[in-house]
């Protein structure tokens, strides 16, 4: 049985997207790991939902330029003034 490491991911870009998310993917199955990686192309405001989802994470991968919604920098202030202490 391998350990689940969930991952959020902030991007806008679906095409990079697409192009590491495999990378990621594989590098964490090597290592014995079951990727679960959710990405978020926006977050207009973090919800409930979001927040159940970023407090079960083992690691937040942020887009600091987001196009639409908070600003990567605005989500990450979010969560760590919420003591989400999530690499």
């Amino acid at each position: 049985m391998k350990i689940k490491y969930r991952i959020i991911w902030f991007e806008d870009d679906k095409s990079w997207l697409k192009s590491a998310m495999p990378l990621v993917e594989r590098n964490l199955k090597d290592k014995g790991f079951e990727p679960v990686i959710e990405s978020q192309d926006s977050a207009k405001k973090i919800t409930s939902q979001l927040w159940q989802k970023i407090n079960k994470s083992d690691l937040i991968v942020m887009d600091l330029n987001l196009n639409k919604g908070l600003k990567g920098n605005k989500i990450i202030l979010q969560i760590r003034n919420n003591s989400v202490l999530t690499e």
